[in-house]
């Protein structure tokens, strides 16, 4: 009895974390695509919105308001949206401040949001922390769109984008 409630334990721990995995490459992609999109922004913030229990769902929470404010017409909803992006990644940093992931939004985020809104004071010490943490990424998919995005970023030296060959 012991040994089939251990395999049934196992196998329901082994899904739980197979989903997980889907999830965030769900949430990953979906980024992405709301770079492009409101639509897609608004989709994502609707998603991660109700789940707030991990850093990492917080820090896509907070790219997705982010995104929201870039696509905003109104100047009050931009500025809105903004703040709230701003405070819920950094808070998912604070709460999971090694996760390469986080820090690579972060990154992302800092390095597109426009100078004069103050918000970039984190770029450099992000970079160490993907520089460094690279290496042991195991995500394949989090670790192509890490070196993707790195070889273009006007912020990586030619020395840095070598980490990344």
């Amino acid at each position: 009895m012991k040994k089939f409630l251990f395999i049934f334990i196992f196998i329901l721990f082994s899904k739980l974390v197979f989903a997980y995995e889907i999830e965030i490459k769900e949430l990953r992609n979906l980024y992405y695509a709301s770079i492009a999109s409101k639509k897609n922004a608004e989709k994502l913030h609707s998603i991660v919105d109700r789940k707030q229990d991990l850093p990492i769902l917080l820090a896509y929470k907070g790219v997705a308001n982010l995104l929201i404010a870039k696509h905003a017409f109104n100047p009050v909803n931009k500025f809105k949206y903004f703040n709230l992006g701003k405070k819920d990644l950094e808070l998912a940093v604070k709460k999971d401040i090694l996760n390469i992931e986080i820090r690579f939004l972060r990154y992302c985020s800092q390095t597109n949001i426009p100078f004069f809104l103050g918000y970039n004071d984190d770029i450099e010490n992000d970079k160490k922390v993907i520089l460094s943490q690279w290496q042991f990424v195991e995500d394949e998919d989090l670790k192509q769109k890490i070196k993707n995005y790195m070889n273009q970023s006007k912020y990586c030296s030619k020395t840095d984008k070598l980490t990344f060959k």
